[in-house]
């Protein structure tokens, strides 16, 4: 029989009580499983990060089916952690197309422009035209007749919608955005109509930002005997993502 530091003996298994372990002599120990150290025997915070096992850069610890620890797997750059619902561990996943689109669309007065860049262009307002009035270069009518705006427009495709007047004396009118041509909208008839809606579909903003919107009378059809304009209204309806 062994007993050590006079512990009485149990048997061949020598037994140690805490008063005959001198203080600070246990440098190291190997602890058996079998000894079910229970949480409640360690304090808060008292297993540093050092002490954890390694692991890979980029791993998440999660726990599985079981309710035991595990390992979420690295990701690909530019990947989501995903939810894989009740009862499965969640896992790095490329991000999914978004859906958003703009209920309300952007709204431009015409009258409200930032700059004339060529053209006489005014506000009328009589009992012929629109509640607000339009706006014309009636006086002038010239080619490359242009109004300049500044319109915050988010990323995504789009409609663009006019309302003007067509008639035998005008033009078509050329959109650009940032100085790049998105479409044309020909405004020649060979009677007077209002209220007239031309589009132009599928213009694809990449980034979101205060853009450069100018209209301009580049061009005029063949039958049309000058480049008049008279537009009442333009708006942007947000139609998806851009692509």
């Amino acid at each position: 029989m062994v007993s050590i530091m006079g512990a009485p003996p149990q048997g061949n298994t020598p037994v140690v009580d805490s008063a005959a372990i001198t203080d600070d002599s246990i440098v190291n120990a190997d602890i058996n499983s079998a000894a079910a150290i229970a949480g409640s025997k360690l304090a808060d915070d008292a297993i540093s990060l050092s002490k954890m096992a390694s692991g890979t850069d980029g791993e998440l610890i999660t726990y599985d089916a079981n309710g035991d620890p595990a390992a979420v797997a690295v990701g690909t750059a530019t990947h989501v952690l995903t939810s894989n619902g009740a009862g499965a561990a969640p896992t790095f996943q490329a991000a999914a197309g978004g859906t958003e689109t703009q209920q309300n669309p952007i709204i431009i007065p015409p009258w409200v422009f930032k700059s004339i860049i060529q053209g006489s262009w005014v506000r009328e307002i009589t009992d012929l035209q629109y509640y607000c009035g339009d706006m014309t270069n009636g006086s002038s009518m010239a080619q490359n007749d242009e109004l300049s705006y500044k319109v915050w427009i988010p990323e995504g495709t789009y409609t663009i919608y006019m309302v003007a007047v067509t008639d035998t004396n005008h033009g078509v009118t050329h959109i650009e955005i940032d100085t790049t041509e998105v479409g044309t909208m020909d405004w020649y008839n060979g009677s007077t109509l209002r209220n007239v809606v031309k589009s132009i579909a599928s213009v694809n903003i990449t980034t979101s930002g205060l853009k450069d919107f100018d209209v301009k009378l580049a061009t005029k059809n063949g039958s049309a005997s000058a480049y008049n304009a008279q537009i009442a209204l333009i708006w942007l309806e947000r139609t998806g993502d851009s692509t």
